[in-house]
């Protein structure tokens, strides 16, 4: 189950290619969705089932669109339909999103006939009602206990206090929903489950899965011993774009800046020497890799498990500085395959930029990366997803409960 069968974001990307990917080992696979369109290769390796509802942040928000968004009756009814096909004794459900077109109310079909359910936590919306854990206006992480008075209160949102209070409803219908399904929750990083799992007010068993990452390598050779330093990423204040451009200012190192967004028109006024490259292309951002010293994650939130610096590594063996207050630190080791940072700190980060630019520090940490390469690539394969997904499949069938991956 997801929001969306077609690819537009990470979280639909995994759920399409899981899907794909159980049908070609023989499983006989589903795929129920939002939206009216679904990818054209899953299309024809799974059946779909599509609701016809669009995203919550499509067109005019309306007291419609809100209601639908914390219960879809009609995603629930078609939903219901698709279980009386199956046999709770042979099959499983594995929802990985739901928050914008389904709504929380898809759950209680599956709670109701007794089928083992496994749920993907892409972001934090199992225990938080923003799904980020992050309050937006103060730029900065939070650690209240989800739905609780100080959580109410709280003005956290991306968008508004209205925006805040329709999902806090969501958040209140879900955890209803969820109550009595007993999940087990597969989390797509130990960060992300050290940081959101003793929230989970409903019984739950839970694993750590990493999701799978498509790489190829960049063609040509790398040439980035004297290149800049790369950001790739939305320009947006949590993603840090700025500390990063004012540790480039700071350490007096070149720079890039690949991605757009809300900051740009500031960072590039604020900062003329530091080029603003747009959004690229897959194959334009491996080669900018390829011609980059290492790549710099200074994202500000919990972010659950960033994709580009794994694709850093296995593109280009690029060094990365990440900071400390995301799951990127998971995937870089500290002084050996990149560097850490104290989050929002521009000194800190200068601090690594100065670092890396030694030619003896940086050549060492290429030469750890490409001694890892092999084992990064086996452990974040579809395959290796697949893998480790099926036993926990097994599980959920026999405990008649439900998995969170």
């Amino acid at each position: 189950m997801s929001d969306s069968a077609r690819i537009d974001g990470g979280a639909a990307k995994v759920a399409i290619d899981t899907a794909k990917a159980m049908a070609r080992r023989g499983l006989d696979v589903e795929f129920f969705a939002g939206g009216t369109e679904a990818d054209d290769e899953l299309a024809t390796e799974a059946r779909v089932t599509l609701t016809g509802a669009s995203a919550l942040g499509d067109g005019r928000r309306t007291v419609g669109k809100a209601i639908r968004g914390i219960r879809n009756a009609d995603a629930r009814a078609r939903f219901e339909r698709v279980l009386a096909r199956y046999s709770p004794a042979s099959t499983v459900v594995h929802f990985h999103s739901w928050g914008s077109r389904l709504s929380p109310a898809v759950f209680s079909p599956a709670r109701r006939a007794g089928f083992g359910t496994v749920i993907t936590a892409h972001d934090y919306l199992l225990g938080c009602p923003n799904a980020c854990r992050y309050k937006f206006p103060l730029q900065e992480s939070c650690d209240i206990a989800p739905g609780s008075l100080r959580c109410v209160a709280e003005n956290c949102d991306r968008a508004s206090r209205a925006a805040k209070t329709v999902r806090l409803g969501r958040y209140v219908a879900q955890r209803s929903a969820l109550d009595g399904l007993r999940p087990t929750v597969v989390y797509v990083s130990d960060f992300q489950r050290a940081r959101v799992d003793h929230f989970l007010s409903f019984e739950h068993r839970s694993y750590v899965v990493s999701n799978p990452i498509e790489a190829p390598g960049a063609s040509g050779s790398y040439q980035g011993e004297a290149g800049p330093f790369l950001f790739a990423g939305r320009l947006e204040a949590e993603k840090g774009a700025d500390v990063f451009c004012e540790a480039l200012a700071t350490s007096g190192v070149p720079g890039a800046v690949v991605g757009d967004g809300t900051l740009r028109d500031d960072l590039s006024t604020r900062f003329p020497g530091i080029p603003f490259l747009g959004w690229r292309s897959a194959g334009e951002l491996r080669e900018d890799m390829l011609r980059s010293r290492a790549l710099v994650f200074p994202s500000r939130w919990f972010e659950a498990a960033p994709l580009t610096p794994v694709e850093a590594q296995l593109a280009a063996a690029l060094p990365c500085i990440v900071s400390d207050a995301c799951a990127a630190r998971d995937s870089v080791e500290d002084g050996v395959t990149g560097l850490h940072f104290r989050s929002g700190d521009s000194e800190d980060l200068a601090r690594c930029l100065r670092t890396l630019s030694d030619p003896e520090v940086h050549l060492r940490m290429r030469r750890n990366i490409e001694s890892r390469r092999g084992e990064t690539t086996a452990r974040h394969s579809l395959t290796a997803y697949v893998d480790n997904l099926l036993p926990i499949y097994d599980e959920a069938i026999a405990a008649g409960g439900s998995v969170a991956a």
